[in-house]
């Protein structure tokens, strides 16, 4: 159960909470869905939402992330076009406006495509540890894990050269859909040959890895279409494939925040519920929320406005979807406590009066609100696509 969610203004508060044994929140995407489906022990939360670690730095071929930007910051970003195509292949926008980067490093597989696009531009991660703030490549972090009490505060790459990365997700949907395989890939081509290469696969196993057979087999020869046989014929691919189906390669993955792990620091002690102030359709409105009260709940039930529903309660399906300070968020996996302060918009704020927006009345002209379970995820998306 959730008993309390803390909201460290710094990322040296922020981590004295992880160190007294509390679980980091990014986004919340993974862990709070979660949190909803099991059962178990008093789980403490600390939100990186106001910790200061949000931001993108690009300068002199350097990019660097702060752990709690969201997948949407990346691909909003110009200067950052080869990420793009692999962030826009994890879920859907109201999720990406939640979901952050140093959450994408430790959910586990097969999820995880931005981080393996970081494995394979050779990222490095900031790490505030017991022993003060260190540098750690991502490839040791995704094969050895996080030692507990850590937090991520940066991730740090060099920018790729132009038409020297590229990224591919196969999935069962085109969509919002885990990967079946994602491999990355950096490659530098010289005088018609491979002169390096970093290649990244995720989705196989519980973790990622770098091919580097793969590396070995590609470097020196050409690139072309087909691409080159690992030494050796294809032997050696048909074995190691039934390696893995055996069970012979390890499976094991990055650490996975257990969400029965016991509470402390607080001794075991509730946080009491708080006071939260939000501005709903444009009008300041105060509430009382326990720690897992989520948006959508205080929505619904303390302040009566139902347009958002709830669906899957795991961010899957949008009926619950706001605007969040501008952005469609999904409002099932966010406690309201991370968000006082914030401009939220529902269906029910759309309309001026008895005159429907002009998205809302397009879907009443187009009979497109079928049973209206899913319409406001719909007609947020759309109307937050429409403003100029």
């Amino acid at each position: 159960m959730l008993i309390s969610v803390e909201m460290p203004d710094s990322a040296d508060a922020a981590h004295a909470y992880l160190r007294d044994g509390a679980l980091p929140l990014g986004g919340g995407t993974h862990l709070m869905a979660k949190l909803d489906d099991t059962a178990g022990t008093d789980v403490r939360l600390v939100s990186l939402r106001k910790a200061g670690l949000r931001g993108i730095d690009a300068e002199d071929g350097v990019v660097t992330l702060g752990a709690a930007t969201t997948l949407a910051d990346v691909e909003d970003d110009p200067r950052l076009p080869y990420l793009s195509p692999c962030v826009r292949s994890i879920a859907a926008p109201p999720v990406r406006n939640l979901a952050t980067v140093a959450g994408n490093l430790f959910v586990p597989q097969p999820y995880g495509d931005l981080a393996a696009a970081l494995l394979a531009l050779d990222a490095e991660l900031d790490v505030l540890g017991a022993d003060g703030a260190r540098r750690e490549p991502l490839e040791r972090i995704a094969a050895e894990g996080l030692p507990q009490g850590d937090l991520v505060t940066r991730v740090r790459f060099t920018a790729p050269a132009p038409d020297t990365f590229r990224f591919h997700k196969a999935a069962r949907r085109r969509l919002n859909s885990g990967s079946i395989v994602t491999v990355a890939a950096r490659v530098m081509v010289e005088d018609g040959v491979v002169a390096d290469v970093r290649l990244a696969v995720g989705g196989l196993t519980h973790r990622l890895v770098r091919a580097t057979g793969a590396e070995r087999a590609l470097l020196g020869g050409p690139l072309t279409p087909r691409g080159r046989r690992p030494r050796g014929g294809g032997g050696r691919l048909r074995a190691g494939r039934r390696r893995l189906r055996l069970g012979l390669v390890p499976r094991q993955g990055l650490p996975r925040p257990p969400a029965s792990r016991p509470a402390r620091g607080l001794k075991g002690e509730r946080m009491p519920s708080r006071i939260v102030t939000l501005k709903v359709n444009g009008a300041e409105r105060e509430l009382i929320a326990r720690p897992s009260t989520t948006l959508l709940a205080a929505l619904r039930e303390t302040l009566g406005l139902m347009g958002a529903k709830r669906g899957c309660a795991q961010g899957g399906c949008g009926s619950c979807t706001v605007l969040l300070d501008g952005r469609p968020v999904v409002a099932c996996l966010i406690p309201v406590v991370t968000v006082d302060g914030a401009a939220v918009e529902t269906i029910e704020g759309q309309a001026d009066g008895e005159r429907l927006s002009d998205v809302q009345q397009a879907f009443v002209d187009g009979f497109a609100t079928q049973c209206g379970f899913c319409t406001p995820r719909d007609d947020h998306v759309r109307h937050r696509s429409a403003r100029p």
